[in-house]
């Protein structure tokens, strides 16, 4: 039975990738239902803090 292969980083920058993307869109859809000016940068701040937790958990 052969070894089993290491996660390529291709695969972890993949995945942190799609993480970035569904908070960015989980964001924006509670950004909609709550409250609607500021449209991109009203989504980033809301992101911003669980784009820095999935960073953090990431690295860690």
């Amino acid at each position: 039975m052969p070894a089993a292969k290491p996660a390529l980083p291709r695969t972890a920058l993949i995945a942190g990738l799609a993480d970035a993307i569904l908070i960015l869109v989980f964001a924006a859809i509670g950004r909609d239902a709550h409250q609607r000016a500021d449209v991109v940068t009203g989504v980033f701040s809301t992101a911003w803090p669980f784009l820095a937790g999935a960073a953090i958990g990431w690295l860690a």
